[in-house]
């Protein structure tokens, strides 16, 4: 956990860059953002994992309540930042394992999470605290990775999305985003449609819909 801790505390200062200026996260962004605006789901949602806000601010500018959780102080600093004049916001620097139903409100019609999953040492035991916090006809978002996490390529096509400029600009911001990617890859579990399929079906869930779109990570 330690290890996860600084890794974040690196990444923190770096990561909107992907946001700003790296194709394939912003497709994957819009694509997940796509899926989470044109469901028929209204309610709260619940931004698991969320980071520096790169899905709970869109959200809040379309008009959603969101409560947004992560454990990584650094990341949740620049989303209380990037978040200022904007309404709708619960912030929880938390493990949600440790939160109950009570502390969090009313139940959430839609629970989202972009790249975390294949982080995430125990999923099951999230997926059924997920399973908890939904109402009835709730739903679970859930992009990243599957086919495997090429960090190498990754950063080459960094390099090849931007111009010398930019990419000289930030080049050690994209060198820690790099660093950082490796060694989250490092203890990755990636799922397949099929595995994830498995997966979230132990937990009492059933899968909708799946995108096998290929993502560098």
């Amino acid at each position: 956990m330690k290890d996860q801790v600084s890794i974040y505390q690196d990444y923190s200062c770096s990561y909107d860059l992907l946001d700003e200026h790296v194709s394939c996260y912003q497709e994957l962004r819009d694509a997940h953002l796509d899926a989470l605006l044109s469901s028929d789901q209204e309610g709260r949602i619940l931004d698991f994992g969320c980071g520096t806000g790169n899905v709970t601010i869109p959200l809040l500018e379309a008009g959603r309540e969101v409560v947004a959780l992560d454990t990584s102080e650094d990341m949740l600093r620049f989303l209380k930042s990037k978040s200022e004049g904007l309404v709708g916001l619960t912030l929880f620097e938390e493990n949600i394992c440790d939160l109950s139903l009570g502390c969090l409100g009313e139940r959430f019609s839609s629970i989202t999470m972009m790249n975390v999953l294949y982080h995430l040492g125990d999923p099951e035991k999230y997926l059924r605290k997920f399973y908890g916090l939904l109402s009835d006809d709730g739903r679970v978002f859930v992009s990243g990775p599957s086919r495997g996490i090429d960090v190498d390529g990754l950063y080459e096509r960094v390099k090849a999305d931007l111009s010398d400029g930019v990419f000289e600009r930030y080049r050690n911001d994209f060198l820690s985003i790099y660093e950082a990617n490796k060694k989250l890859v490092a203890s990755a579990a990636l799922y397949d449609g099929g595995s994830l399929k498995e997966l979230c079906g132990g937990q009492g869930f059933l899968m909708e819909s799946y995108d096998d779109s290929f993502y560098y990570g």
